[in-house]
């Protein structure tokens, strides 16, 4: 799941762990920190192992990592492994454990053999320019909140089309007032479902609108970012082997 600050990505996030009876969120920002239905773990792989092992079959933690995420993270994912049941993976910034030109090799093993264990996995990142290929080629939905970045429209322009790229940067975008709690205007998104055309889905409506490029969402009406007329910059590099 991709989307810039106040874009709506995390209240989705929050929206579908509701229902999850095993999950971990791996919260580098502390976003889960606050909600009294995770129990909270910070930088303490035992305790969280120990957990693990005593309730299996449910568990909804807040994993906040030290200063070494890829520590962190190894330690995580190993005790998620050796645990029998189903299970989700929430991880937040995930473009610092997979970034763009490299990745983590717990991340490579996690992507491709998640499913064998039974593992559900879900990255989270403000920038889809900076996670790897290798991640959104594995993901089997990617949803994409409203950008209109140069680097993140190139990022998906290369990874589903121009269409789809165009599609992304003119979604309407959420409005929000942190300080009153209140929202003026609900997001659109794009979902790329592996197998499946892109299409937006609207959250006023709660139904995909097919077949759209621009939405009702007049992009004009707001004045233009002079990052989209720079220069586009090169494809990001596969990962080598």
């Amino acid at each position: 799941m991709f989307g810039p600050v106040a874009s709506g990505k995390t209240h989705l996030v929050k929206q579908w762990m509701e229902g999850q009876n095993r999950v971990t969120v791996f919260d580098v920002t502390g976003e889960f920190v606050s909600d009294e239905s995770f129990m909270r773990v910070f930088s303490n792989p035992k305790q969280y192992a120990m957990i693990l092992k005593q309730s299996p079959y449910y568990f909804r933690i807040a994993y906040e990592p030290g200063e070494d995420l890829e520590y962190d993270f190894y330690w995580v994912l190993s005790a998620l492994w050796v645990t029998p049941s189903d299970k989700l993976l929430v991880v937040d910034e995930f473009h610092e454990l997979c970034p763009v030109n490299a990745t983590n090799a717990q991340v490579k093993k996690m992507l491709r053999f998640a499913r064998h264990d039974k593992l559900g996995f879900m990255g989270v990142s403000q920038r889809i320019a900076d996670v790897h290929k290798l991640f959104t080629s594995s993901c089997r939905m990617v949803v994409l909140f409203r950008t209109r970045d140069a680097r993140d429209y190139d990022a998906v322009k290369d990874r589903w089309g121009k269409n789809t790229a165009d599609m992304v940067a003119n979604l309407r975008p959420l409005i929000h007032d942190d300080v009153t709690k209140t929202t003026q205007q609900v997001p659109q998104c794009v979902v790329c479902e592996l197998g499946k055309d892109p299409v937006v889905f609207d959250f006023a409506t709660d139904c995909f609108v097919k077949n759209t490029v621009v939405t009702e969402y007049d992009a004009k009406s707001e004045p233009e970012d002079p990052s989209l007329s720079s220069s586009r910059q090169e494809p990001e590099p596969e990962l080598e082997s």
